[in-house]
């Protein structure tokens, strides 16, 4: 029981008891952390001006920034980018809509997730998935 699925930028094969994924997500997840390192980084910087005698009062938005960008870091800490998934490491799959695009998110035992993007045919995966795979819990 061999399918594959194609995305934008690879594809996904479902093998008997193992899910091949092939996608940019390390890439991905690397220019997100680094971004959001960057932009951590600036506000606080510029949160701490406060401190000099020129300037009065904090400027909040710095701060929300750096908090905000923080909690996006952490976030993407907690993701898989794991190429090979054996059926054993999967605790839930789930097929979601996220404004415009279509998403996969693998629920694993370790409790991170594994997010696929960009189906072409996102109705014959869920129907996939639905058929073969009824024993591990759809969220």
């Amino acid at each position: 029981m061999t399918q594959k699925f194609e995305l934008k930028d690879g594809e996904i094969i479902f093998e008997n008891d193992v899910i091949f994924i092939s996608d940019k997500a390390k890439k991905h997840k690397h220019l997100t952390l680094i971004s959001s390192a960057v932009w951590i980084l600036v506000g606080l910087k510029n949160a701490m001006v406060f401190d000099r005698e020129t300037v009065e009062t904090i400027d909040y938005f710095w701060i929300v920034l750096g908090v905000i960008n923080l909690l996006v870091f952490v976030v993407i800490l907690r993701r898989s980018t794991v190429n090979m998934i054996t059926l054993n490491d999967v605790k839930s799959i789930k097929l979601k809509r996220r404004f415009s695009n279509i998403v996969l998110d693998i629920k694993l035992k370790n409790n991170r997730v594994r997010r696929v993007i960009q189906f072409y045919e996102p109705e014959e995966l869920k129907r996939f998935i639905q058929k073969n795979y009824p024993t591990i819990q759809q969220f």
